[in-house]
């Protein structure tokens, strides 16, 4: 699945994520014993506490989406994992944007 990404500082999900949104939504909906983990990531830009706020919030807001498409709370679990994941360097514009993300993780099923 592609990433969703943020802007720098926002939890707001960006407007070309919601395609790759909707795929997850569907395969969620193919499965309907998945539970998901949707772990929220940023870039190194603020302070640990932060980014740690940031990313929960991040994740909270496609738990949110889902949730509100129809898939069961109980299925969705989000956590913020802040700058301690990083696909990418942060020292560069791109480095930072690919860091701002959110990945499932299927814990069962």
């Amino acid at each position: 699945l592609r990433g969703i990404y943020f802007d720098t500082g926002k939890a707001t999900i960006r407007h070309e994520s919601y395609p790759v949104l909707d795929d997850a939504l569907r395969v969620l909906q193919a499965n309907p014993n998945v539970i998901v983990e949707i772990a929220g990531h940023t870039d190194s830009v603020g302070s640990d506490t932060y980014n740690m706020r940031l990313s929960d919030a991040r994740a909270n807001s496609v738990r949110t989406y889902l949730i509100s498409r129809g898939i069961p709370p109980n299925r969705l679990i989000a956590r913020g994992y802040g700058e301690s994941m990083p696909i990418a360097g942060n020292t560069t514009r791109n480095g930072r944007q690919m860091n701002r993300r959110i990945e499932f993780r299927v814990l069962s099923d």
